[in-house]
């Protein structure tokens, strides 16, 4: 399946839904090829442009999404919109209902160890037993890091998960991607503390208002109230310099 790539921002996405994104998925798995799927939000965006070689690791994805209504806001303003956003957590739970059906295997890594053991004990009560291949919480130093890998590449997962954090989750997926022997390879942010039962998500119509990242706010205070008074100001002011540039930009196009 060819892929609608937009550039936002210096940036590449792929414009697909979520139908078509997870069609892609299937088709590398059942051809046995080897994709890592990134998402773009205004958070990451903001990373990236203090981080070039974060800003490389994420270029290197063989699929990106764009994950933040804050995106799909901002390219509308600019001109260039894109259609599609494909949130982590709802493409996660798609893929673990596909996995099942089609017996693929899966593995979790990442969050705190209470976090991640009961979002697979809870996946093997829904789902069944064959399909965790494997976990492991995200709280290892770099002297472990081979082991981790040893692990997930021994249980020999179709799809491998990674709830950690930006960018220690880019730069895992970036060192050992090839080295873990699964198909498809997820950083998922916070999705296992929600998929878990340790925080609720936002309702519908705050994520359709691009107000998630508020519900957040509230649920997890003192973890990301300054992250997003720092974000929300620059990426807003990054996005307004944009608009301004190509508004210039138009008005010296010499007429023919």
């Amino acid at each position: 399946m060819e892929s609608v790539r937009i550039n936002f921002l210096g940036h590449m996405v792929d414009d697909l839904s979520v139908e078509e994104t997870i069609a892609k998925i299937e088709e590398v798995i059942e051809t046995n090829s080897c994709i890592v799927r990134e998402d773009l939000n205004a958070s990451k965006l903001i990373l990236m442009r203090g981080s070039k070689w974060l800003a490389e690791a994420f270029s290197q994805a063989d699929l990106i999404n764009v994950d933040g209504q804050s995106i799909i806001f901002a390219s509308r303003f600019l001109g260039t919109p894109i259609r599609h956003k494909v949130s982590g957590i709802d493409l996660m739970e798609r893929l673990i209902t596909c996995a099942h059906h089609r017996k693929y295997k899966i593995y979790l890594l990442g969050s705190r160890p209470a976090v991640v053991e009961a979002l697979a004990s809870k996946l093997v009560v829904s789902h069944s037993v064959e399909l965790v291949a494997g976990f492991r919480h995200g709280y290892f130093d770099a002297i472990e890091e081979t082991e981790v890998v040893a692990d997930i590449r021994n249980c020999q997962p179709d799809l491998v998960f990674i709830g950690m954090p930006s960018p220690q989750r880019e730069a895992f997926i970036s060192k050992y991607k090839g080295a873990l022997s699964a198909n498809f390879i997820m950083g998922v942010g916070g999705a296992f503390d929600v998929l878990s039962g340790r925080l609720s998500r936002a309702p519908l119509w705050m994520q359709r208002c691009g107000l998630e990242w508020l519900f957040r706010v509230y649920q997890e205070p003192f973890r990301l109230f300054f992250r997003y008074l720092k974000v929300i100001p620059i990426f807003s002011w990054v996005v307004l310099v944009e608009k301004i540039r190509r508004r210039r930009d138009e008005d010296h196009i010499p007429e023919s």
